[in-house]
């Protein structure tokens, strides 16, 4: 960029970019697909910030996912998927991997396994306690907790011989919800490290084939997707675990979905005929179809979001000559502002890769 236009952008301020976010979806047909040959990769979209344009990212590969349905983060690097093998094979597992920093690479770590965890759809983590759940196709609910060093192992199963979809614990960490492709809420409560106690169940109106929930960006409701009915319902959360009916959107096939991380965006997957439905909202009182992306049969949906903008150092929403010089005193031992961390590379070291990626960026303008 000439000197004159960074000089311009010195003096004004350039606007930072909308923040831009990843959708890790899985391509899973309906059915049980007893032939590992038919079982699909793990799709990555990368979405320009909300109502942005999209581009492909690379699968995860059906060499590290096997006939993948649901999706899960315990941290924003720590990604893991739920495998259904076939679901009539007997078995079923959660693949793990490692994101880089800005998304874009994801590493292989493992395979995680139980005895009697068939078919696993939707995963759902407990940062409370730092638990991860699996629901089972047809054999129940399994519990993980992972160590101080980040390793998981099995410390409960439940509701075993029960048929089971989705799954989501409450952000308050007390209860949990679960879904068994029917009309019904089956809800439990968490008693402790390895215990649960399963409530009175929830029956939906106009519901007939619940698959995966999603919690709202807010913390404040709980939506879940159904297949059948081609709705998806968003429930008011109360600290006690009630959950209240506020509203239905409809969409096709519905079998999960996701937002951008402003709220102001909705993708929900079709399971049936495949597609990604996109809808916007400014106050999320209702949804608008607001365009559409083109996939196979959906499964589960999760969201990664990218870093945030780090040319605009100081989090103003502009990119100017503060955020220039706050690097600089950043780069210099200084002082940082509060949650920049000036080794962009993440290589443990900052140094001059450092500060050719910032400048880099902010001539860009992010």
């Amino acid at each position: 960029m000439p000197r004159s236009i960074i000089a311009t952008a010195l003096l004004l301020g350039a606007p930072a970019l909308a923040q831009p976010f990843q959708l890790i979806v899985t391509v899973t047909p309906p059915g049980s697909n007893t032939n590992p040959a038919n079982w699909q990769a793990t799709r990555r979209i990368a979405v320009n910030g909300p109502g942005g344009t999209t581009s492909n990212l690379a699968n995860l590969p059906t060499t590290e996912v096997f006939d993948p349905a649901g999706v899960a983060f315990r941290a924003a690097d720590d990604l893991f998927i739920g495998n259904r093998h076939g679901n009539s094979l007997g078995l079923g597992s959660i693949s793990r991997f490692t994101l880089s920093p800005d998304g874009t690479t994801a590493t292989y770590v493992q395979n995680i396994t139980a005895t009697g965890m068939i078919g696993v759809h939707e995963l759902a983590y407990d940062p409370q306690r730092d638990d991860m759940y699996a629901a089972c196709v047809s054999n129940g609910i399994f519990r993980f907790h992972f160590d101080a060093a980040g390793q998981p192992s099995l410390v409960q199963s439940f509701a075993l011989g029960r048929p089971f979809r989705g799954i989501v614990v409450h952000p308050n960490g007390q209860f949990l919800y679960a879904t068994a492709a029917s009309n019904r809420i089956f809800v439990f409560q968490i008693t402790g490290p390895n215990t649960v106690s399963e409530q009175a169940s929830l029956t939906i109106p106009g519901a007939s084939n619940l698959h995966f929930f999603c919690i709202a960006p807010d913390a404040r409701h709980v939506y879940v997707a159904d297949i059948s009915a081609s709705r998806v319902f968003r429930f008011r959360l109360a600290e006690n675990g009630t959950l209240t009916l506020d509203q239905t959107v409809v969409a096709s096939a519905a079998v999960d979905l996701a937002f951008s991380p402003d709220y102001t965006e909705m993708f929900v997957g079709n399971h049936f005929s495949g597609g990604i439905n996109r809808f916007r909202s400014s106050d999320q009182s209702s949804w608008t179809a607001s365009g559409f992306i083109s996939t196979p049969s959906m499964g589960g949906f999760g969201t990664y979001t990218a870093p945030g903008c780090i040319a605009d150092f100081n989090f103003d929403g502009f990119i100017d000559f503060f955020d220039f010089d706050d690097f600089i005193a950043c780069f210099e031992g200084d002082g940082c502002p509060p949650g920049r961390d000036p080794d962009f590379d993440g290589d443990g070291f900052v140094d001059g890769f450092d500060f050719a990626l910032f400048v880099e960026r902010f001539e860009e303008g992010c």
